[in-house]
């Protein structure tokens, strides 16, 4: 049976896509989005970093076939909607079957089962048992958007003739983060996937510093009073943009420029990221910890938890650092508003980790199924414990009982050799005067008692 490592690093179909259509990405220039300028390289989403947090992952059996092959019909693209099929049929079956039997138990279909607010829908979604609102539905723990290389590419933002169609792209995607309240997203093309991490930027206020511009948007709407709102979730499509800010209203945070790394659709063959295995360590990753914080630790490192750590990125629990293991603790932010997280648009499931300390960074409960590992580690620990000592206990009274019995069974010669020289010698005398009187007549024997008395 092959290994998921295996499926992932399989080549993808060649497309053809010569009848690819132009035209201008969706604006996203209103009062409802994040306006993205700019992005940094995310160095860390790198093959070495994220196959050594999953290992175990990837050696985890592949349960599933090894799909369909493609007609030539199907893998002929002409705008975003069948390279969304392309991608639906030959691309993330493979991935969702890996999911599947992991922790979690992730799954990537239509952004449209989720719920993120502002009726803004994305392309994609990752749902989980463990992310559900109160009335059962399902959160989108991952969303993504498909486009195709006409539209969007990475090398677009240095270009200027098609900067802003890059910045329109970006904008949407991160948008759609900032309201599913993950820090993780992605854009999917034809030619590269697009992985990207968001965080929030620290200010005083804990508002947007772009509050001038975005006040100057003229974007107008019909608020629907029945819009259908997951029960507990914060209704940013029935709030007053216009009127005063809510720090509690993630779209007017200020965040910081996303991170990316970029996989091409090419990319194939083990020790490298591959299209499929992109997304699917980012679903790995938005499975643990997937709110919008201000700094987050090293991707491969732990922090404390429960006499033990635990992952940053996984979840993983050990009860000891390894000698290669890098300890680093989360920014859990200062006291007041400016150390707030950003408020997602909806609760954190009551079978998600419960929050400490910030509700940026959520740990594992004692009923969740990542603490079974560690209440296993635990009792086998305190049977060890206890057999230890019984041991210990055992070993201490057989000994003491030893002692006791030489010690009453040592012979007299032997406590005689405890004393001082001079009087141990007198004893000898004595005992030798006792051996030579029992040797003598009678007679003789009287007349040495009467001469030593």
């Amino acid at each position: 049976m092959p290994k998921i490592a295996d499926i992932l690093s399989l080549p993808n179909p060649i497309l053809e896509g010569s009848a690819l259509s132009t035209g201008a990405n969706t604006t996203s220039n209103d009062i409802t989005s994040i306006l993205v300028d700019s992005w940094v390289p995310w160095e860390e989403f790198t093959f070495p970093t994220l196959s050594k947090i999953f290992k175990n992952d990837l050696s985890s059996p592949y349960e599933g076939s090894s799909g369909l092959k493609p007609l030539p019909n199907d893998l002929e693209i002409c705008n975003e909607a069948t390279w969304e099929d392309v991608m639906r049929m030959f691309i993330v079956p493979f991935v969702n079957v890996a999911l599947s039997k992991l922790e979690g138990q992730a799954h990537i279909g239509r952004g449209s089962q989720c719920w993120i607010g502002y009726q803004k829908v994305p392309d994609w979604s990752a749902v989980s048992p463990m992310y559900k609102f109160d009335d059962g539905k399902p959160q989108n723990c991952l969303p993504g958007d498909t486009k195709i290389s006409t539209k969007f590419r990475p090398k677009m933002k240095d270009d200027p003739i098609y900067n802003d169609e890059w910045s329109k792209a970006i904008s949407q995607e991160v948008t759609y983060m900032v309201l599913a309240g993950s820090r993780y997203g992605y854009i999917a093309t034809e030619k590269h996937f697009v992985a990207l991490r968001l965080a929030q930027r620290r200010i005083g206020s804990g508002l947007s510093q772009d509050r001038s511009q975005r006040q100057q948007a003229t974007h107008t709407r019909q608020i629907s009073d029945t819009a259908a709102i997951p029960d507990g979730s914060f209704d940013i499509t029935t709030t007053d943009m216009s009127s005063e800010y809510s720090d509690h209203n993630p779209l007017m945070h200020s965040y910081e420029p996303p991170q990316y790394a970029v996989v091409n659709y090419s990319a194939s063959g083990k020790d490298r990221l591959t299209y499929k295995s992109a997304l699917f360590f980012l679903a790995r990753m938005a499975m643990f910890e997937r709110s919008i914080g201000y700094i987050y630790p090293a991707l491969d490192s732990y922090r404390r938890y429960n006499k033990g750590f635990i992952h940053n990125t996984s979840g993983e629990f050990i009860s000891k650092l390894g000698k290669h293991d890098k300890y680093e603790e989360p920014d859990v932010g200062e006291t007041g508003d400016e150390g707030l997280a950003p408020q997602t648009s909806y609760p954190i499931p009551h079978t998600s980790y419960p929050l400490t300390q910030t509700d940026s960074y959520p740990v594992p409960s004692t009923g969740n199924y990542r603490t079974l590992p560690y209440i296993a580690g635990v009792a086998a620990s305190l049977v060890l414990l206890r057999n230890v000592y019984r041991a210990i206990k055992t070993m201490v009274r057989r000994t003491t009982t030893i002692l006791s019995i030489k010690a009453t069974m040592r012979p007299e010669a032997e406590k005689k050799n405890l004393l001082p020289n001079r009087r141990r010698l007198g004893l000898q005398k004595s005992a030798l005067w006792l051996r030579l009187q029992s040797g003598l007549p009678n007679r003789r024997r009287l007349g040495l008692q009467k001469s030593a008395s």
